[in-house]
C-alpha cells in the first residue's frame, strides 16, 4: 500500500533522482501512445492495484491476481506542446498520492521533496536549476555481497580508524624521543 516508486523515463523532473516513496496512492491509466503525456514514476511489474471499495487492511492476506499485477504509472507529466515548436501550452504534472511531502516520507525519503522542487521547476518551465539540485541528492546506500563486508567495515571503522591515530601518535612519540636523545649525545 506504499510503493516505492521508480522512475519512468529520463524527463527532467526524475532525472538522477532514484526513488519516491507514496502513501496510499493512485495509478493512472492514459494511453501509451499519446505524447503529451509521459510516466515519471513507476512500480515494478509486480506492482498491484486494489478495485475501488476494496479492503485496504494492512493486517489482510491478499491473494493478487494476474490482472491486478503489473507496471503501474503513479506519477505523470502532461506537455500538451511536447514535439511541437513554438508552442506555449500549459504543463501538467499528476501524482497519484499527495502524502508523499508530508514530513514521515520526506524525512524516509528526501528524494520525494527533490522531485517535488524539480516538477515545480519544470512547471514554471525554468530548467536550469533540476540538474544542479538533483547532483546533491543523497547518495545511495551501501550494498554489501556479504556480511564479512558489512562487519570488515564496521569494526574497521570503529577500532581501525582509532588504531590507526594511536599508532600514528606513538611513532611521532619515539621518534621525537630519539631525535631528542641524539642531541643530547652531540652536545
Amino acid at each position: 500500500f506504499w510503493p516505492i516508486a521508480f522512475t519512468g523515463s529520463q524527463h527532467a523532473t526524475v532525472r538522477d533522482l532514484a526513488n519516491v516513496t507514496f502513501g496510499w496512492a493512485s495509478a493512472f491509466s492514459y494511453a501509451e501512445d499519446d505524447a503529451t503525456v509521459e510516466p515519471l514514476w513507476i512500480t515494478t511489474e509486480a506492482g498491484g492495484v486494489r478495485p475501488a471499495g476494496a479492503s485496504i487492511d494492512p493486517s489482510m492476506e491478499i491473494a493478487p491476481t494476474e490482472d491486478e499485477l503489473g507496471i503501474h504509472a503513479m506519477a505523470v507529466a502532461i506537455d500538451p506542446g511536447a514535439g511541437e515548436e513554438g508552442s506555449s501550452g500549459g504543463r501538467i504534472v499528476a501524482v497519484g498520492d499527495s502524502d508523499f511531502l508530508q514530513d514521515r516520507f520526506v524525512q524516509a525519503n528526501p528524494q520525494n521533496l527533490v522531485f517535488a522542487v524539480n516538477a515545480l521547476d519544470w512547471l514554471s518551465q525554468d530548467e536550469a536549476l533540476i540538474g544542479i539540485r538533483s547532483k546533491n541528492r543523497t547518495p545511495p546506500t551501501l550494498a554489501f555481497a556479504s556480511d564479512f563486508g558489512r562487519n570488515a567495515l564496521k569494526w574497521g571503522s570503529l577500532i581501525g580508524v582509532p588504531l590507526a591515530f594511536v599508532l600514528l601518535g606513538v611513532m611521532r612519540i619515539s621518534g621525537r624521543t630519539g631525535r631528542a636523545e641524539r642531541r643530547w649525545r652531540e652536545a
